[in-house]
């Protein structure tokens, strides 16, 4: 039987005052500079959200808006995480809601006890200068399990022009750069081996993904998702590679 359930106002709110994010909002940037470091302002949506008189889900998204005083990177940057966080508010976190709800009237008619759904979506801005802006979402959801679950995305932008930066950008063309970075991540893995699987390195080989990387003061970070390469439960392993190691090869 289809179930439907009725959202909290809460979500509706949230969608006018996220399409009320237009052009008058990025003049509002006083500080930034596209070419050194951005401004970074944070913009916060945190609900819980009740079936009559149970809390089922809580959620907190934190997105970043970036003021750089270019107006074509501002638009460019903020659109991007605007589509992002309306996807969040108004596809994901309804369905959660629903699946939720499910789960608390089962429930009850079972008689077993019911562990509220939780949501956490935030930011971290990991490197901001020479007119790039680098920044990483780390994804906690625990739905009742025994456990609950992390991942991480990550972005890096060219402040100055507005465009995501791909990893293999940043490289002289026909540097194989991928190779490079899974043979320094194996020798890094390798001086804690008790923390990954025994074939740790065929499994840097084969998980590695370019889309997994964000920029440090120290280097490229690399990382996989949790339980990819070994049985770690505190989070996502990560991997610096410094800028220092690829002596000549950078294209930027």
């Amino acid at each position: 039987m289809l179930m439907k359930f009725c959202l909290p106002w809460k979500i509706f709110t949230n969608f006018i005052f996220l399409n009320r994010m237009g052009d008058k909002e990025y003049n509002l940037c006083k500080g930034g500079n596209a070419m050194k470091s951005a401004e970074i302002i944070k913009k916060n949506f945190v609900d819980t959200m009740y079936y009559e008189d149970k809390p089922i889900v809580k959620y907190q998204i934190k997105i970043p808006k970036v003021c750089t005083r270019n107006y074509h990177s501002d638009m460019v940057i903020n659109r991007y995480y605007e589509q992002m966080t309306g996807k969040l508010l108004y596809e994901y976190i309804p369905q959660l809601y629903h699946d939720a709800a499910a789960r608390y009237i089962e429930s009850q008619k079972e008689g077993y006890p019911f562990l509220m759904t939780e949501f956490d979506y935030i930011f971290t801005v990991s490197y901001n200068r020479k007119g790039f802006l680098s920044l990483y979402f780390d994804t906690y959801l625990f739905t009742g399990g025994a456990n609950g679950a992390f991942s991480r995305i990550a972005d890096t932008w060219d402040t100055y022009t507005g465009h995501r930066m791909e990893l293999g950008e940043f490289f002289r063309p026909g540097f194989d750069y991928r190779s490079f970075l899974i043979d320094r991540i194996i020798e890094q893995a390798g001086e804690q081996k008790e923390e990954y699987f025994e074939n740790a390195t065929e499994l840097i080989e084969q998980y590695f993904d370019p889309e997994h990387y964000y920029l440090t003061d120290e280097g490229f970070a690399i990382f996989y998702e949790a339980y990819q390469i070994g049985p770690r439960t505190d989070g996502i392993p990560v991997f610096i590679i410094p800028y220092s190691a690829f002596s000549g090869e950078f294209r930027v």
